[in-house]
């Protein structure tokens, strides 16, 4: 028992640790992607966090020939969120009622701790993939599960189901080994979710949404040190919001904030195809395009500012017109490093913005 305890917290402890500060990012959203799955720091999203999880309680349960992450949804529905080991069909768009699952028919509607569920292939469920079996992808039934809730502040949230296609595997012990599971693991989740949200906030600008400076600035220098994109034409764009200190002045720095996230709005709606968009200034902004045409780019340009220029921005009882100028610059056309990209842009957006004033 306490083996089977001792290596469980092994599987928490290594999912907590801390990475050491580093400006790389797995960018990659597949959850077989990330680069060192046994930090927290390192999982994009829930869909790797419970990969990992998955994937290192197989090691522990032996017994268990496939698995799958069931989520649980707030109208009562559950889907495939994560599986291993099941044919295609088990998974992508399928959802059915809780109250219709085996767990819930075993449970009896009291699905509060870890559970072994035996001759599941008996248990007839409503809505199963028109009352099919789940079959595994070499087509056997699956015939028992060790399923473990995991709640998150009161609320099912997951389930953990480690399955075989055999009846009879698992022990008490496991039983045992699952509650403990069940209750340690939405702490670990909240660790997570702590983690996620601090990390977006060091990254993305509170206000708009889009990269704060430093990120921006980060992704921009992996961009051009990265050998995908070393033969290819990078394009910066830097777009200054005339105007901002006069609306401040005029209607308070609410109506300011109304017109920067009116701004960020219609250039995500017209603008597309833009490897990273970010907030590098209180009024500046700027956009990196990877093999973008030049001169297709500074028509479109032209047409969304005149097209921005019309927008009516209505502020209680005021209302006001924006306008943007902007600079481009290209590598390597302009440079070799970000610095001097960065700088070019800069002149070319003062030139525009005098031009604007003349």
């Amino acid at each position: 028992m306490k083996y089977f305890v001792f290596m469980i917290i092994l599987v928490f402890i290594s999912c907590t640790k801390s990475k050491p500060e580093n400006d790389s990012l797995t960018t990659d959203n597949d959850h077989q992607g990330a680069s060192d799955p046994d930090t927290l720091d390192n999982f994009n999203n829930e869909s790797e966090f419970f990969y990992e999880i998955q994937k290192k309680l197989r090691k522990i349960f032996k017994q268990s020939s496939h698995s799958s992450v069931l989520k649980v949804s707030n109208d009562g529905y559950i889907k495939i969120f994560i599986s291993d080991g099941y044919s295609k069909s088990y998974g992508g768009d399928f959802h059915m009622k809780f109250s219709d699952s085996f767990i819930y028919k075993d449970s009896e509607g009291d699905f509060s701790s870890a559970r072994i569920i035996n001759q599941i292939d008996k248990i007839k469920c409503r809505n199963l993939k028109n009352e099919k079996e789940v079959l595994t992808d070499s087509g056997e039934k699956i015939r028992s599960s060790l399923s473990i809730p995991i709640y998150i502040r009161e609320e099912l949230e997951w389930i953990i189901c480690l399955d075989s296609t055999d009846n009879n595997v698992y022990s008490d012990l496991d039983i045992l080994i699952g509650d403990y599971i069940s209750e340690e693991l939405p702490i670990i989740w909240n660790l997570y979710d702590l983690n996620l949200k601090t990390l977006y906030f060091s990254r993305y600008d509170g206000l708009t949404g889009v990269m704060n400076r430093r990120f921006f600035e980060m992704m921009f220098e992996n961009c051009l040190n990265d050998e995908r994109y070393s033969s290819r034409d990078i394009t910066y764009v830097l777009f200054d919001l005339d105007g901002l200190k006069k609306v401040n002045d005029a209607y308070g720095h609410l109506a300011g904030d109304l017109y920067i996230k009116k701004f960020v709005e219609f250039l995500n709606n017209k603008v597309r195809n833009a490897q990273y968009f970010g907030r590098i200034g209180g009024d500046e902004f700027a956009l990196i395009f990877i093999e973008k045409d030049y001169y297709e780019l500074k028509k479109d340009l032209w047409k969304i500012r005149n097209e921005f220029s019309k927008i009516k921005i209505n502020f209680e009882e005021n209302y006001f017109y924006g306008r943007f100028s902007y600079g481009i610059s290209l590598f390597p056309r302009d440079g070799d490093n970000k610095s001097q990209i960065m700088k070019i842009a800069d002149m070319n957006m003062y030139k525009d913005k005098n031009r604007n004033r003349g």
